[in-house]
Formats: C-alpha cells, sequence, structure tokens
C-alpha cells in the first residue's frame, strides 16, 4: 500500500518545548514531577516514567523541594500558588500560545469584559484559562452553547489553542449577536491550523485517513473529527496494534497524520506497519525477501560492507596496498560494536521503530553469535599484525563496550555516568572507531608514516561518517532525547547541526581541492569530492520537516562508502 503522512503529524512547537524542558530538567537520576499528565499521548509518558519523571495530581507536602513542571496546558494561578506553599522547585513549560491567551484574558478581565472561552469543559487548557477569570468565565463548548448565552455589555472570546477553525468562526458569528461589544481573539495555533489543513488535503489526495495519537487529545480528536465530516474513512488509534491492516488492505493509498502530542517515532511505527504490510498471499516469497532486507541493512551488514569499501578507498588514496586482511579488520572491528549497542538501545528503551526492533530482536542470537565471532576474528587479525594493532583493537573494544553501561554508582551526584552521557559522544565516537578502522589500522599495519595524505584521507573518512550518525540523530532526535542519548543535534540543535554538516562537508571538500591545487597530493585527488558532494545532497531532502525516515533513505547513506570505493578503483589504482 502507499503511504502519504501528512507533513504537520508530530510534536507541534509547545509540545516540543515542554518535553525538551522536562528532558533537560531530569538529566541525572533526579525524580521529577509533572502536575497532570505533561501531553496526551501513552507512549511518552510510558517513556518519561522510564527516566523517572512522574505525572501527580496531588499538590501537598510530598512536593516539598521537589522539581514540578508546568505542563504545556499551563495550571490555573491558584495550582501557582499551592505549589509555592507546597515548597517545591517550578518549573513552567507552558505552551507559548496559551501563554498569549492567558495574557489576553488576563488584559481584557482587568477592562471589566465578561470572558467567554471557547473549547471543551474541563480540559487542562480550559481550566487554566478558566482559573485566571476566578472561574467566573463563560465555556462554550458547540454552537447551542453560544445561542443559550445572555446579552452582555461587551465580550472578549478566547478560544481553545486547539480548536476547530470552522466551529470557532461559528460560534464565534452567534456570540457577535449577544453583546454591544465583542472582541474576537485569533488564538488558536498556527500548528493547529496547518494541522487541520493538511487533514483535509489528504481526505483529497488518499482513499482512507489513519489518525494516530491519544484518545484523550482534544486536537488528535478533532482531525478525526474534520476527517469523517468529509466523507473519508477514518481510524483514529493510538499505536500500530489497533491497524486493522486486513481492511486497510482494501485502500490503494493511505493518508496519516497525528495529533500535536504524538512522537514522531509512533507515527514511523505506523508508516512502517502499513507500507510494509503484505496480504497472506504474497507473505512467502516477499514477506521473505522483505526480511532479508531488513536483516541486511539493521543487522548492519551493508554497514560492514560499506566500511570494506570505505577501507579499500583509504588504502588506494594513501598509496597503501589494499590487502584483504585490512577489509576483514575493518569488518569484523566494526559490525560487533554497531550490533551490539543497537541491541542495548532496543533492549533498554522502548522508543524504537517497530520494525527495525522486532527484526533486530527475531535475528539476534544469530546476529549475537555473528558479533562474537567477529570480535575473536578482528582480534586473531589484530594479533597476526602485532602488538601493538592488538592493544589498540583490544582497548578500542572495551571503550565502545563500555559505552551504554553505567561506570559510576547511580547514588554519584554526577551528570556523566557512562560514557554515552558526555555531550556528542555518539556521533564522534562513531565517526572517530571508523576513522581509526577505515585509515589509522591499514597504516599502521603497513608501517607508513602519517603523512598528507594520511590526515587528508582520515578528515575525509570521519566526515562522512561523522554526517551520517549526525543525520541519522537528527531524525531520532525525539527518540534519542528520551533515551538520553547526547548526539550532536541534541547538544546544538537541528538547525545547527544541519548548518555544521554543510560547513564541515564544504570545509573538507576546499582543504582537498587545495591540496590538489598546490601539489600537496596529485590531481586525481579531486575525485574525492563526489563523495562529499552525494552527502552534501543528501543532507536536505533526509532532514526536512514532515520526512519520516525509512529504511532506503539509510541505504542512501550508506550508498556514500560504497561511492568511495568506486572513485578509488577508478582514480587511484
Amino acid at each position: 500500500m502507499k503511504v502519504r503522512v501528512a507533513k504537520s503529524a508530530g510534536f507541534c512547537m509547545g509540545v516540543r518545548k515542554a518535553m525538551d524542558t522536562v528532558l533537560d530538567v531530569a538529566r541525572g537520576s533526579n525524580v521529577t514531577y509533572t502536575l497532570g499528565p505533561l501531553i496526551h499521548n501513552p507512549q511518552a509518558l510510558e517513556m518519561l516514567e522510564s527516566r523517572n519523571v512522574y505525572v501527580t495530581k496531588d499538590i501537598d507536602e510530598s512536593l516539598q523541594d521537589k522539581t514540578v513542571v508546568i505542563r504545556a496546558h499551563g495550571v490555573p494561578p491558584s495550582a501557582y500558588r499551592k505549589l509555592r506553599e507546597a515548597g517545591a522547585r517550578i518549573v513552567d513549560a507552558t505552551c507559548p500560545k496559551v501563554f498569549r491567551s492567558q495574557g489576553i484574558i488576563k488584559k481584557y478581565f482587568k477592562r471589566g469584559y465578561s470572558i467567554v472561552i471557547v473549547g471543551d469543559r474541563g480540559h487542562a487548557e480550559i481550566d487554566a484559562l478558566e482559573g485566571i477569570t476566578g472561574n467566573t468565565a463563560i465555556i462554550v463548548e458547540n454552537l447551542n452553547d453560544a445561542k443559550k448565552l445572555s446579552h452582555m455589555e461587551k465580550v472578549c472570546v478566547v478560544a481553545q489553542t486547539t480548536l476547530n477553525t470552522s466551529h470557532y468562526r461559528e460560534i464565534t458569528d452567534e456570540i457577535i449577536n449577544h453583546a454591544d461589544e465583542c472582541h474576537i481573539a485569533e488564538t488558536i495555533c498556527a500548528s493547529t491550523e496547518r494541522r487541520q489543513a493538511d487533514v483535509r488535503k489528504l481526505a483529497e489526495q488518499t482513499d482512507a485517513t489513519v489518525v494516530v495519537g491519544g484518545k484523550s487529545s482534544a486536537n488528535t480528536q478533532r482531525l478525526a473529527e474534520i476527517s469523517r465530516e468529509l466523507g473519508q474513512p477514518t481510524y483514529l488509534i493510538e499505536d500500530p496494534s489497533e491497524l486493522d491492516m486486513e481492511e486497510l488492505s482494501r485502500y490503494n493509498e493511505i493518508g496519516i497524520t497525528a495529533g500535536a502530542s504524538t512522537p514522531n517515532w509512533v507515527i514511523q511505527q505506523v508508516v512502517d506497519t502499513i507500507a510494509g504490510y503484505t496480504p497472506v498471499p504474497r507473505k512467502s516469497i516477499v514477506g521473505f525477501l522483505m526480511s532479508l532486507a531488513f536483516l541486511a541493512i539493521e543487522g548492519n551488514f551493508i554497514l560492514g560492507a560499506g566500511a570494506v569499501a570505505l577501507t579499500y578507498a583509504m588504502c588506494l588514496f594513501m598509496a597503501i596496498p589494499p590487502y584483504p586482511r585490512y577489509f576483514l579488520l575493518s569488518f569484523f572491528y566494526l559490525f560487533p560494536l554497531h550490533t551490539v549497542n543497537k541491541y542495548l538501545e532496543i533492549n533498554w528503551n522502548k522508543v524504537v521503530l517497530s520494525e527495525r526492533a522486532s527484526v533486530v530482536r527475531l535475528y539476534w542470537r544469530i546476529l549475537l553469535s555473528i558479533a562474537v565471532i567477529s570480535v575473536l576474528i578482528s582480534l586473531v587479525t589484530a594479533w597476526y599484525n602485532g602488538a601493538a594493532v592488538f592493544t589498540l583493537v583490544a582497548v578500542s573494544y572495551l571503550l565502545g563496550g563500555l559505552y551504554s553501561i553505567r561506570i559510576l554508582p547511580v547514588n554519584w551526584n554526577f551528570r556523566f555516568k557512562r560514557i554515552r552521557d558526555i555531550p556528542g559522544s555518539k556521533d564522534t565516537m562513531i565517526a572517530t572507531a571508523w576513522t581509526f578502522a577505515t585509515v589509522a589500522l591499514p597504516m599502521i599495519n603497513h608501517g607508513s608514516f602519517p603523512g598528507i595524505s594520511a590526515v587528508i584521507g582520515g578528515a575525509f573518512a570521519f566526515i562522512l561518517v561523522f554526517s551520517r550518525a549526525t543525520i541519522l540523530a537528527i531524525e531520532g532526535i525525539e527518540s534519542d532525547k528520551l533515551v538520553g542519548l547526547e548526539t550532536i543535534p541534541i547538544l546544538i540543535g537541528r538547525q545547527a547541526s544541519v548548518r555544521l554538516l554543510y560547513i564541515f562537508n564544504i570545509l573538507t571538500a576546499s582543504v582537498i581541492s587545495v591540496c590538489a591545487v598546490t601539489g600537496l597530493l596529485p590531481y586525481r585527488t579531486f575525485a574525492l569530492l563526489l563523495p562529499i558532494i552525494y552527502m552534501l545532497a543528501l543532507i536536505r531532502p533526509l532532514i526536512r520537516t514532515g520526512q519520516f525516515f525509512r529504511l532506503y533513505h539509510q541505504v542512501a547513506l550508506d550508498t556514500v562508502y560504497f561511492l568511495a570505493g568506486i572513485v578509488a578503483f577508478l582514480f587511484f589504482r
């Protein structure tokens, strides 16, 4: 089946801000509380509990000296007062759009206006807004409520930020008839409007729509309502287990959208499940081939082959004979590092893509056996090449194995208890390990002096691998934050990471060009620009907003290593 994903699907700005705030506060082993559920999504709340973030609804002495985060919906002024009296440390993660609504209500309430709030009675955001008026505001849920309003002298109308825009227009048109003076505040979030516009487009472009999100989420429910009002077959689900694939298989193209509090990894699970579905008659052949493809990619076999291709390229570039033992060493050195750490991440954390996790778990015993054999082969190969090489490989394995393992005790008041807790460690360590395997080990084995070709080759390999790792980290930034991985995008942000990738790749290309023009390296060194140009061409499409990462995107990234090998074969032999 074809799948079309709405560009606006996933966390809105306010939810992302609240999530970032909570995760920043909860770093380390500190217990953190949110006053009410941070967002209306059960998967995200479950993951937050794994990071010692718990929901509390009661404000009492048990919160003394505890950190309490105000969720994106905001809370009434009385809640702030009670928290201060209880001695809690307050961290406010109220959505800026909700803050704006609160400011409008304060302004007009002080001027003597009657306040009408259009939204769902009992919703957390409505309760927070109503509290500003001392609970004197009038709550209007629908057009019938608006028709029952008494006449008012002057009124200010504010909408719940996630309200259906067309319904708000109908209701405000009616409220105007009940007041001498009426100020209509435009407080529906632009993100909400885009999300609702996108679900209308999906109804035009697809045969059925799947709305992903918490069933207690008002904005998610509204997306489903809009879709159904348009006559579109609509399915509201919280996770892939609720999908009726037999029923969905009747449609040629499925549209997927999601509420503002739905994490990207949950949406990706749904995308993978629908796109990868194979009807029963075709499962025996197509399903087997797809499993092989998933295993080759997610089992790191394609990546290992890419390491061999990059090692071949670097050997030829540094004028080192490309002996098979160098290829064996790079493949069997890198394969277990990637395999074991991937499995640890999948097992220790539930933020994973369903297809990828299931394949790795299904074949884990086989992959573990291959990883153990790979370690033995790499150590034997390293020993064959000398004690120095063996020592370097053994030490690097130790560091790689310790990456996700807690080194310092839990009760130590120190943020960095594991190597992976060091900011930016994941991306830089991956790139360093690859540079070590594809450039340093062949050079040390050959007994070469690290000249200009080794320096440029090392920079070239490092940048290619670093770029791949960072792009993957940008794609998984939400899940990485929840599981506590300290990637470059988490450290400096999404946009800064993209700029950094462009700068690093362009700078590396410039250095290579200068070396070729000035004669420091042969003129054919210009050929190394091809893989860098290819990587530069991938950055923008793969990190584009709304672009959900698929396995073929990962293959596109891995292709850069094979391209480097082809370039070396054509120009450096």
